[in-house]
Parts: C-alpha cells; sequence; structure tokens
C-alpha cells in the first residue's frame, strides 16, 4: 500500500501542475493528532493483548484515517502560489488597502482550509492578521484585501506571510512560509493651509 501511495503521488507531483515559487515548508504534528496517535497506540495494544480480529479491524480504520490525513496534507501544499501587492506610499492616519492572490497550480488537487497569517510591521495597525479560505479548486486562484493604516511616518516593511492547512481530519498541518519584503513608505499628515495662518505667516 506504502509503494502504491508513494508513485501516485510521484504522479501527481511529476504532472500535477507548474512548480509553485520557493518558500520554506514544514508538517508538524497538531495537538489532536498527536491525542489521536495516542489513542491508536492503545487500540494496538489491546487488539495484540485479546487477539480480536474486530479490534484489529477497527486499528486498520484508524491508521488509515491517520495515513490519509498525512498523504493529503502532504499533497495539498506542493501547489501553492502567493502574490502580495501593496501601495507605494501611504499617509499616516490614512487606510490603505493591501492586495492578495493566492494560486493552486495543481490540476486536480483542490485546497481546503487554508488560514493566512500576515504579520504587520509594529507601526502599522492592520486588521484581519489571520483569514480562512474554505476552498481553492484547482488551477484556480482566490483574491481577497487586508486594510491597514500607519501609526507613523517612515519606510516600513512587510515581509513574513504564512499559509497552512490541516484538512482532512486537523492530524497534520502544512505551513508554508513566504519571505515577500514589501516596502511600504508612510508619509506624514497632510495639512490644509489657511488663510488666518497665511495672514498670521506675512504679519
Amino acid at each position: 500500500i506504502l509503494v502504491v501511495v508513494w508513485v501516485v503521488y510521484r504522479i501527481i507531483e511529476r504532472y500535477g501542475g507548474k512548480p509553485a515559487q520557493k518558500r520554506s515548508s514544514e508538517i508538524l504534528w497538531t495537538r489532536d493528532g498527536k491525542i489521536f496517535f495516542l489513542f491508536l497506540l492503545v487500540v494496538l495494544l489491546s487488539a495484540l493483548n485479546t487477539g480480536v480480529n474486530l479490534i484489529y479491524l477497527t486499528f486498520s480504520v484508524l491508521a488509515s484515517a491517520l495515513m490519509v490525513s498525512l498523504l493529503f496534507v502532504f499533497l495539498s501544499g506542493k501547489k501553492w502560489e502567493f502574490q502580495l501587492e501593496t501601495p507605494v506610499q501611504v499617509t499616516v492616519g490614512q487606510v490603505f488597502e493591501v492586495h492578495i492572490k493566492i494560486t493552486n497550480r495543481s490540476k486536480w488537487l483542490p485546497i481546503y482550509g487554508l488560514s493566512v497569517s500576515v504579520e504587520w510591521p509594529s507601526e502599522i495597525e492592520g486588521e484581519y492578521a489571520r483569514t480562512l479560505i474554505l476552498k481553492i479548486a484547482p488551477n484556480t486562484e482566490r483574491r481577497f484585501c487586508l486594510r491597514g493604516m500607519a501609526a507613523r511616518r517612515g519606510l516600513f516593511t512587510i515581509s513574513n506571510v504564512s499559509l497552512g492547512t490541516s484538512l482532512p481530519f486537523g492530524f497534520f498541518e502544512r505551513r508554508a512560509n513566504f519571505d515577500l519584503k514589501k516596502e511600504l513608505l508612510a508619509l506624514p499628515r497632510t495639512g490644509q493651509w489657511l488663510r488666518t495662518d497665511a495672514a498670521d505667516a506675512s504679519g
């Protein structure tokens, strides 16, 4: 079964779409996955102790769910592409928008439950730092925007963006970190020159 799964994975990886952009990626055990694995070990020890075929069957079903979760998380994160568009310059105290586009380059595998996390610089007050996308179909893209506001003037960098999914079952999580280094120039607030101010300055 493992050999067949590996062959299918290699075929999907080779012909499943265009290669994704470079980023650091890792697969992590979730808390629920660790608890489920301990429960799986208890079922296995019970089956070995009693020799009941029904308990062996239960163990096989549970182990299959664990393997399917790992395989799907491993495959679904191979073809992610991420683009971040920021304005060239903004004004302190005024709301601006950052546009995000996520593309699924796979030809067959959709992406479910994708969480998008953007780490704003401390000088920028941003909303929706973590966004959840329910589904991205194969060879499609999703676009959305985040709003932020600069608290003071200066040149800031939005660099850390991460994507993650733990579906199905939530036993494993695949997380990809993108180092984009998008610079954002915040200009001082603009004022209005009044006639009384001009008179006082001339006097």
